[in-house]
């Protein structure tokens, strides 16, 4: 019989209620997001992994950080999509995608975060780390691409 204790992990409760109570509830609009800026169904779900992987390793901070869960994830979803480097990617053939087919990246990223998230300018401001003015160029000019695309 050996001497050595046996191995356990302990999870923190408070960690463990806030993942499943603000974060994990989080992931379907999260993952529409990554949609939105992937239009690629394989390239959001791996956004969207890197994210709760992120997140997951840095959850202490995440709790202590005083932002709002929705807002983190979101910031976290932007750095995953910029690191994922897909400026080249299949466009998937949903309605979605094709819907979001021909809007620039930044205007995507301001329809997105929102009219999807629900961000308030200053938020997605905040996320994007653009001018407000930017912003609401990128905003109108997504909105006016939907717009278009569906005027009967």
């Amino acid at each position: 019989m050996s001497n050595k204790e046996p191995i356990v992990q302990r999870f923190d409760e408070k960690l463990v209620n806030f993942y499943l109570e603000e974060l994990y509830p989080q992931a379907d609009l999260l993952y529409r997001l990554s949609f939105i800026l992937t239009l690629n169904l394989d390239l959001a779900r791996k956004c969207l992994d890197t994210v709760y992987q992120e997140i997951t390793n840095d959850l202490a901070m995440v709790t202590n950080n005083g932002e709002i869960a929705k807002l983190i994830l979101i910031k976290t979803c932007w750095r995953a999509f910029k690191k994922l480097g897909v400026s080249s990617m299949k466009v998937g053939q949903s309605p979605i995608a094709l819907t979001f087919e021909g809007m620039s990246i930044e205007e995507r990223a301001a329809v997105g975060m929102v009219d999807v998230m629900g961000l308030s300018v200053d938020e997605a401001k905040g996320v994007l780390e653009i001018e407000e003015g930017v912003l609401r160029k990128n905003l109108a000019a997504g909105r006016q691409h939907l717009v278009a695309r569906y005027k009967v």
